[in-house]
């Protein structure tokens, strides 16, 4: 796709708005009707193949009566050239990409109510509930009266695998990593309301804060033991607890949408005791280091990461990336002298190496603990030995 050409011998492409994993979101003129326009295509260098074309045209017919405030429906869709594309109106003030950082407290609520507003709507859509699975910053508009509205709604996973195929993409996940919780990385991999909950937490944490709450690896970080960071900054205990409570560690103890949309409408959620606020409400434990650490994280399903096969277009060959990035931190942490953190890495390393033991790309467990082993043994040797004389006197 290149600026200022025709499009479809209809759409005059004006400028590169965003490009995602499957996609390219141009801002478009119209010239039938002279309206700007946002012209979503995807697959734009390989195409598509007709079937996974016809799934996406399926798709857009099951959305296009989703009809509410919260959502930017797209408007219509076509294929040119085996490029599925969308129209969908144009919002002026772009995403809250450029929010992220920036929301006061007042404005958070607006957010938390209108985006949990329009999930409580696709949740309950008939005849099947739509799983968004990549709520983010990126997909929430900025409406021209300052509302909010989702985007990118009603793809399906097997749609993302059918995109995924046809741009050559070998690692890619259906969501961004950076929101997605901890039961995103297990071994089921069914689509679930909560996951949706999850993300708008993550995206309300970065927003407010200028950081998703685990970093790029998100819910894996927190599978991994982490607690869910402080929120800093002058904002009520109400808001903390509703974030808090959409990044909860089990998906069953997360508020539903709907509950959300109330919560944000009242800014009380139900029965929060605010001298409470400063117990943790993510993990119910912490990841112990070592042996312990393999034996619970395969108990939660972490090993199940990578589960499947070394079959190149799986949907868990998306995580190898977070996976090389695990050992280049374990390796890290042996060079800089911290055992603990070391050995609860490799704990999930290992896991993973034996999940793909017949893959040679996950064999690193041997040669990392080797390392560990090596340099503790180092560290005992150069410390010294307490004075006896200086003992006896304590």
């Amino acid at each position: 796709m290149e600026q200022n050409t025709i499009f479809h011998n209809r759409y005059e492409l004006k400028r590169l708005l965003g490009r995602g994993q499957f996609s390219e979101v141009w801002l478009a003129e119209d010239n039938s009707t002279k309206v700007e326009v946002a012209l979503k295509i995807y697959a734009p260098g390989t195409g598509m193949d007709d079937d996974g074309a016809q799934m996406l045209a399926r798709e857009f017919a099951l959305v296009v009566n989703a009809i509410h405030e919260n959502l930017l429906r797209p408007i219509f869709f076509d294929i040119c050239d085996r490029k599925p594309y969308l129209v969908l109106p144009y919002c002026q003030k772009g995403s809250c990409k450029s929010l992220i950082g920036k929301m006061n407290e007042d404005e958070a609520w607006r957010f938390i109510h209108d985006v949990a507003s329009g999930l409580a709507f696709l949740h309950a859509y008939e005849p099947d509930p739509i799983i968004h699975q990549d709520i983010k910053p990126d997909n929430v508009m900025i409406g021209p009266t300052g509302h909010y509205m989702i985007t990118d709604f009603g793809v399906s996973t097997h749609s993302r695998s059918a995109l995924r195929k046809s741009v050559g993409m070998q690692y890619a996940s259906a969501g961004t990593i950076a929101y997605m919780g901890p039961e995103r990385f297990s071994k089921d991999k069914t689509p679930i309301k909560a996951s949706d909950v999850y993300s708008l937490g993550a995206t309300v944490f970065e927003l407010i804060t200028g950081d998703a709450p685990f970093g790029e690896r998100g819910g894996l970080l927190q599978a991994s033991g982490d607690s869910i960071p402080d929120i800093k900054g002058n904002f009520s205990n109400e808001l903390k607890y509703a974030i808090r409570s959409c990044l909860h560690y089990n998906p069953w103890d997360r508020p539903t949408a709907e509950k959300l949309t109330r919560w944000a409408e009242s800014r009380k959620p139900d029965g929060i005791e605010i001298q409470q606020e400063n117990k943790k409400h993510g993990m119910p434990w912490v990841l112990p280091t070592g042996i312990a650490a393999v034996v619970v994280a395969a108990a939660i399903g972490i090993g199940a990461l990578v589960s499947g096969g070394n079959s190149g277009d799986s949907a868990e060959d998306a995580n190898y990336p977070q996976y090389q990035e695990l050992v280049n931190n374990c390796q890290q942490q042996i060079t800089t002298g911290e055992m603990d953190k070391a050995k609860q890495t490799l704990g999930i390393i290992k896991v993973m190496d034996e999940q793909y033991s017949s893959d040679v790309r996950y064999s690193n467990y041997e040669k990392l603990n080797k390392q560990i082993e090596d340099a503790s043994k180092a560290i005992e040797q150069s410390t010294p030995a307490p004075n006896e004389t200086d003992t006896k006197k304590k």
